[in-house]
């Protein structure tokens, strides 16, 4: 019994790391886009306000609360973000797929403010974004043959 109960210990102070964790590199891109910080600490309307920061259409915050198609959407409004910051695909699906508390972060170490000139770009739809991943994968490919 005394296991279960530091393992739900140690999970619980996991989760809130890095909930906290995300939530201040978030915090950190707000301040620098001219959102005010505490709205980086919202669950859930965090992302609807990254949503209206990246120029999107308030339909992907919708369509990313659904299961599975909502991964596509968010991918690509932390892809937008991540352009912004002038970081490529493989950084995007790294850290900001994978270890977003981490990405988010990293985002913000060396650039002081945001490019929204980015935002205002046309919006990718899903073929753009499969030529895209199809030609990250063909320069890995030839890197890995050299």
């Amino acid at each position: 019994m005394e296991l279960l109960a530091s393992i739900g210990i140690v999970a619980i102070v996991f989760w809130l790391s890095y909930f906290f964790s995300f939530c201040y590199g978030l915090a950190k891109i707000f301040h620098q886009a001219g959102i005010a910080r505490w709205k980086a600490f919202i669950p859930v309307f965090n992302f609807a306000f990254l949503v209206d920061l990246t120029g999107l259409p308030r339909s992907y915050f919708w369509l990313s609360l659904v299961p599975w198609i909502g991964t596509v959407y968010a991918f690509m409004c932390v892809m937008r973000l991540a352009k912004a910051y002038g970081k490529d695909i493989i950084f995007t699906s790294a850290w900001l797929t994978l270890a977003i508390p981490i990405g988010l972060n990293v985002l913000t170490l060396n650039k002081a403010t945001i490019d929204t000139s980015v935002f205002s770009e046309p919006i990718m739809n899903l073929d753009e974004l499969k030529k895209i991943m199809k030609k990250s994968k063909s320069k890995k490919s030839k890197a890995t043959k050299s």
